[in-house]
């Protein structure tokens, strides 16, 4: 009996062993997957930047991962971002911008009535990452003109109306301009002229130097003769000589309303000169050529309050201050101060006085 077991035993392992085996007598391999590392992070989708790469994107607030698809699963890029704008991370912008065939990345900064600005990365073809394109967050509502191959922005200056202008990227991922129009600027010359001097405005030919901005000039003329100087910069600054006396004045806007602003030039330098002399309201009057000694000078005429200082200024850029038209004193703009205790005249060769126009 016991040898009966023993051999049925012995066929139930036999049997066992042979249908564990594959009938060639190997042992059957692991069919089991590697884990595929886009399984291991989280990201919400993905996205072509060009018919060769794509890109694996999270978001988050203030900060967008980037994996590329065809990598091993390390972050390629970590783009950090800042708005004042609620919703940006649902507004997120991925095209091309620049026109170059490559997928950028554009994410909204600020909104205001002046219109939107944003920050925008383009695709670096070399370093094969986004950077961030210097300049453009200062754009307002920027488009891409495919036209003509350029940024476009339009900014809105309120009273001085509103400037177009054009940019394109250079070879360092940022932005260059390459024009500023001021729009409908004779229609702003004579709003302005309405509230100063009066009379029509015509475009002059050529340009002025104000500070250092070449500017265009309107007239603003009546029947008999001109009355002021109406000027701006193609970046929409705007600059008034009433009456025509050689000097400009910046022009500001508050609250809707026009405001004369700081002399420009040795008008202003003069005008500041003016204020350690009294108090009171500084106005420069007019402003006279000649000379102090044999060189080559002008002079402005200044009140402070209810004196009058005569400011002069050489080709050197010496300057002369003399308080009683007489005698000029060399004057320190820098430190405030009187340099030394000679005097000195200023001549007007050849004037022929006019009625009510003292000679100092």
């Amino acid at each position: 009996m016991k040898r009966i077991l023993s051999c049925a035993l012995a066929l139930i392992t036999v049997f066992m062993f042979t249908a564990c085996n594959n009938g060639n007598g190997n042992t059957p391999k692991d069919t089991k997957k590697e884990t595929d590392w886009r399984n291991t992070i989280q990201y919400e989708s993905s996205f072509f930047v060009n018919s060769e790469t794509r890109l694996l994107y999270a978001l988050d607030t203030g900060k967008i991962t980037l994996w590329d698809n065809d990598g091993e699963g390390n972050v390629l890029q970590t783009i950090e971002y800042d708005t004042s704008v609620p919703d940006a991370i649902e507004r997120i912008e991925k095209e091309d911008f620049n026109g170059d065939g490559n997928c950028d990345i554009r994410i909204i900064y600020s909104e205001s009535q002046r219109g939107s600005t944003y920050r925008l990365w383009l695709w670096n073809t070399i370093a094969k990452s986004y950077s961030l394109c210097q300049g453009y967050s200062s754009l307002v509502d920027p488009f891409f003109d495919e036209e003509k191959g350029c940024v476009v922005s339009t900014e809105d200056h309120g009273y001085f109306g509103t400037v177009t202008k054009e940019f394109v990227f250079n070879e360092t991922l940022g932005i260059d301009e390459i024009s500023s129009t001021v729009n409908d600027a004779q229609i702003t010359a004579q709003k302005i002229t309405d509230e100063t001097a009066g009379g029509t405005v015509s475009k002059l030919e050529g340009s002025a130097t104000i500070g250092n901005e070449t500017c265009l000039v309107y007239a603003a003329s009546d029947e008999f003769r001109e009355l002021a100087y109406i000027a701006h910069s193609s970046e929409s600054d705007w600059y008034i000589d009433d009456g025509c006396n050689g000097f400009y004045r910046i022009l500001k806007s508050e609250n809707g309303s026009l405001v004369l602003g700081d002399y420009m030039g040795d008008a202003g330098t003069a005008a500041n000169i003016a204020k350690n002399f009294g108090e009171g309201e500084i106005s420069v009057m007019r402003k006279k050529a000649g000379f102090v000694g044999d060189v080559e000078a002008h002079r402005y005429s200044v009140s402070v309050g209810a004196a009058v200082l005569f400011i002069a200024t050489d080709t050197a850029h010496n300057w002369y201050v003399s308080e009683d038209g007489i005698y000029y004193r060399k004057y320190s703009s820098s430190k405030n101060e009187y340099m030394g205790e000679d005097t000195f005249e200023f001549t007007i060769p050849q004037e022929e006085p006019i009625y009510g126009d003292p000679i100092m």
